[in-house]
C-alpha cells in the first residue's frame, strides 16, 4: 500500500508494515520490493517511523531538531551503558 501512496504523491511516505506471524516477517517485502521511481522510507519499528517523520519535520523547525538530537543522544547513552553491562558479563 505504501508504494501505491508514494507513487501518487510528491510528499514523503514512511512505510512501517506491521509484523505478522502468518508470513514469518516476510510481509515487509511488500514495502521493499517496489517499482522503480518509488522513494518511500521503510522501517520495521514504529519508533523508527516516528523518528524519520520528526527528522523530516525538523528541517523547518529548529526546536524539533534539537529535540531529535537530544533523543538520539539519550539513546546513544542507553546503548553504551548496555554495552558496558554486557562486557562485564565476560
Amino acid at each position: 500500500m505504501s508504494a501505491f501512496i508514494d507513487g501518487n504523491t510528491s510528499k514523503p511516505v514512511i512505510a512501517c508494515p506491521p509484523y505478522s506471524e502468518k508470513f514469518g516477517g516476510a510481509d515487509v517485502y511488500s514495502s521493499l520490493r517496489v517499482p522503480s521511481g518509488i522513494g518511500s522510507v521503510v522501517t520495521i519499528e514504529a519508533e523508527g517511523a516516528a523518528i524519520a517523520a520528526a527528522k523530516m519535520l525538523s528541517l523547518q523547525d529548529p526546536t524539533l531538531e534539537a529535540n531529535v538530537k537530544a533523543y538520539q543522544e539519550g539513546k546513544k547513552q542507553e546503548l553504551e551503558k548496555a554495552n558496558e553491562s554486557i562486557k562485564k558479563l565476560r
